[in-house]
Formats: C-alpha cells, sequence, structure tokens
C-alpha cells in the first residue's frame, strides 16, 4: 500500500508540474505574481487599476484564459496532497491515519475557494467590479492559500516524521 501511495504521489505531482508548464505557456507573457496581485486586489478600484495595466500591456486575453485554465487546474493540484496524505497515513499510527485524512479533505476545500475566486474574478472580468465581489474574491483567495500553505506545512511535517521518526523507531527496536 505504501509504495502505490508514493507511486500515485509522484505521477500526480508530474501532472500537476506539467499542468503548469502548460499554464505558464498558454498565457505568457502574463506572470504568475500579476495573476495573485489581481486575486487579492480588494475594492473595485484597485481592480479596475488591474483591468487598466492588463489593457494597456495587452494582458486581459491572456489573464481571463488563465482563468479558465485555472479551472482544470483546481482539480489537478489537490492530488499531489492528496496522495501525500494517503502516503504518510499508510506508514503512520491510527493518529496520523486520522490527521493525514483530514488534511486531504481540506485541500478539497482549497479548491473549492479557487473555483468561487475564479467566479468572482470572471464576474468582475464581464463588467461587474462591485465592492462585495471584490472583497469575497479577495477572501477566498486568501482562504485557499492559507489552506494551501497549511497542507504544504502538514505534509513536510509528515515527511520528515516518515524520513527520521519512523527510522528512529525502528532503529531502537
Amino acid at each position: 500500500m505504501k509504495q502505490k501511495a508514493f507511486v500515485r504521489f509522484f505521477a500526480a505531482l508530474l501532472v500537476t508540474w506539467a499542468w503548469i508548464a502548460i499554464m505558464k505557456h498558454e498565457v505568457q507573457p502574463l506572470t504568475s505574481r500579476e495573476i495573485v496581485s489581481f486575486e487579492f486586489a480588494r475594492t473595485p478600484e484597485q481592480v479596475l487599476t488591474w483591468l487598466q495595466y492588463f489593457d494597456r500591456e495587452g494582458l486581459r486575453s491572456q489573464f481571463e484564459v488563465s482563468i479558465y485554465l485555472d479551472f482544470i487546474f483546481l482539480l489537478i493540484y489537490p492530488l499531489p496532497f492528496v496522495f501525500a496524505c494517503r502516503a504518510i497515513a499508510a506508514a503512520g499510527s491510527r493518529r496520523v491515519q486520522s490527521l493525514s485524512a483530514r488534511f486531504a479533505r481540506w485541500i478539497w476545500l482549497a479548491a473549492v475557494c479557487d473555483m468561487i475566486e475564479n467566479l468572482g474574478i470572471l464576474y468582475t472580468l464581464h463588467g461587474h467590479p462591485t465592492g462585495l465581489v471584490t472583497h469575497a474574491t479577495a477572501f477566498f483567495a486568501l482562504l485557499k492559500f492559507s489552506i494551501l500553505l497549511a497542507a504544504f506545512a502538514a505534509v513536510a511535517a509528515g515527511t520528515f516524521w516518515l524520513l527520521f521518526a519512523v527510522r528512529i523507531t525502528q532503529m531502537r527496536t
């Protein structure tokens, strides 16, 4: 079971990296920094400033394409986290299994936040940059990134536990 989980993790990671490369290619010269900055624009004024920038630089169509591609990405990027959690759970105690299962579910919550954020961005792009929508979009972006950061930290801690704590315990027995 452990080996299958690791193989699935690495396969999902490769697919995620491949999709990131495709997205970067399709939206160049638009950068991730510009996209994330727009996601965190909380007011209609900030959004309009970014839209004017995209129009001035000829990036608006690439930005819209990036949002549509992100709808596919939000189905892909949770998978490496889920499979990493499963791999960690397969090697752990009941408590580790429980925690891993919880984090695997939280990753899907991040994807739902990403979807809501994308819908808010599309609504805004098509001429509706209201305060409620821009604030909600920024809130869901923050929630998504917070969950992803926590999940990354949990997977890193679980990996550390797998690499060191389990080995030390095995050496003692």
